[in-house]
């Protein structure tokens, strides 16, 4: 009576233990879907410049896995800078001569090409160039700022647009 009693015990065990291994793969949108995870911002002052880095995470999911290149190839990671005037956010833009900042960059390879399935995860991208100039692109130190980012698979799906929480310019670094 032991010895089956035992044995049932053992065969209720082990196949518990298979059934519980069996994990059904989420059913994400072949389209990528990000959300704000968040925002970092760091500075080494000097009195004439000073040196930052923005640095934005995203959560992102992908059903069919095609996010990155390698080796890296036209921009996939696309980010605009926004300035709070009287409460109100408009996209910071410059005019020529002055050169205009890039805030867009490249996904690292995040699945082998020859797999398909969903993924997901945290991407930590620095948007910000890393030497501002006081009062260069219509910015100034104590202004409210936040970015607009998006991301693009490998087969041209774009992701929702998301925005980060706000940031103050100089006080926040």
């Amino acid at each position: 009576m032991f010895l089956k009693n035992t044995a049932y015990f053992f065969f209720i065990l082990v196949t518990g233990l298979i059934l519980s291994a069996c994990k059904k793969a989420p059913n994400y949108s072949k389209e990528p879907v990000i959300a704000f995870s968040d925002l970092k911002a760091f500075a080494d002052f000097d009195p004439d410049v000073y040196g930052d880095s923005v640095y934005v995470s995203i959560h992102f999911q992908d059903g069919d896995g095609d996010l990155g290149n390698e080796p890296a190839g036209a921009d996939d990671y696309f980010a605009k800078l926004f300035k709070k005037t009287n409460g109100v956010f408009t996209e910071v833009t410059v005019t020529p001569p002055v050169v205009a900042p890039n805030y867009n960059g490249k996904l690292p390879l995040l699945s082998p090409y020859d797999l398909t399935g969903p993924i997901d995860g945290i991407i930590t991208n620095n948007v910000f160039f890393p030497f501002f100039v006081p009062n260069a692109y219509g910015l100034n130190k104590n202004d409210t700022l936040r970015f607009e980012v998006q991301i693009k698979d490998r087969a041209n799906n774009y992701s929702n647009t998301i925005q980060t929480k706000e940031f103050i310019l100089w006080k926040d670094f």
